[in-house]
């Protein structure tokens, strides 16, 4: 019996060891079995990406909806959040949850436009009033808020570095302070110029007009895409450039109010 043991040992070993149960339950989640995915979740040793991978495998709108209630971990809530389909729970937690972000990734599955709407209008996180606005595409619903005068959620736009003399739709827009102004959500045609300090001819053929569709609560930032310029040099601190650009909008979003806005480039 004794030359048994040793293996016997090892499988034992095996067995307890936190890497060989995270092993099992991982291959028991990837066959789809729930509880095994809801284990691997909670398991506080395995890494967050495990974890998530496993959040994300779950379709029991129960085992979800107790994440999202009550997991620690933001990611966590928030990948369960995004599995949830029932709209019932979803309008709870975008009305309802604690966190700005959790109501704002909420209210990204809400169904329902009017339910929609009414968190635009009184969510206490301006940013999640915001991002509810944008999810919206009832024109109706939109037409409602911009009938009421709800200049918060209206589109803005942000002239960048170099722009100058911007028209939206042929008109001027007034140079503000942080070159900042708002819109009315729908198409549009924006049109600016393009100043740099450098020695740069740029070619006539530049294109300094372009088309924006605005949406309710976005953020828009008026841009030069600067093309190759091609540099001759007069003396060796003397030169003059010759390049072409085009006048790009790009939509900045913030993953939420404690977030600096990133560029969605098109």
């Amino acid at each position: 019996m004794s030359r048994f043991s040793a293996p016997i040992v090892v499988v034992l070993a095996l067995a307890a060891s936190p890497g060989f149960g995270q092993t099992k339950l991982s291959g028991e989640c990837q066959a789809g079995d729930q509880h095994a995915c809801a284990a691997l979740a909670r398991t506080p040793s395995a890494s967050l990406e495990l974890r998530l991978g496993a959040v994300r495998r779950l379709t029991d709108q129960a085992l979800l909806t107790d994440f999202a209630n009550t997991s620690p971990v933001r990611d966590i809530r928030l990948a369960a959040i995004r599995g949830l389909i029932d709209q019932t729970v979803l309008a709870d937690f975008a009305r309802h949850a604690k966190g700005a972000v959790e109501r704002g990734t909420a209210v990204e599955r809400v169904l329902n436009q009017e339910t929609v709407a009414d968190i635009a209008r009184h969510d206490p996180s301006k940013w999640v009033r915001q991002h509810a606005a944008y999810c919206l595409t009832d024109q109706t619903q939109i037409a409602k808020l911009v009938a009421e005068d709800r200049r918060e959620l209206l589109p803005t736009l942000v002239a960048g570095g170099g722009i100058r003399h911007v028209k939206v739709d042929g008109k001027d827009v007034k140079e503000t302070l942080l070159g900042v102004t708002t819109i009315l959500p729908g198409q549009h045609t924006i049109t600016a110029d393009f100043t740099v300090t450098e020695n740069v001819a740029w070619d006539k053929d530049s294109v300094r007009s372009t088309t924006l569709d605005a949406r309710l609560g976005a953020t828009y930032v008026i841009e030069a895409d600067i093309g190759i310029v091609t540099w001759e040099y007069l003396s060796p601190q003397t030169r003059r450039g010759q390049g072409r650009w085009k006048l790009v909008v790009r939509e900045a979003v913030s993953p939420g109010p404690d977030f600096l806005p990133q560029l969605l480039r098109r």
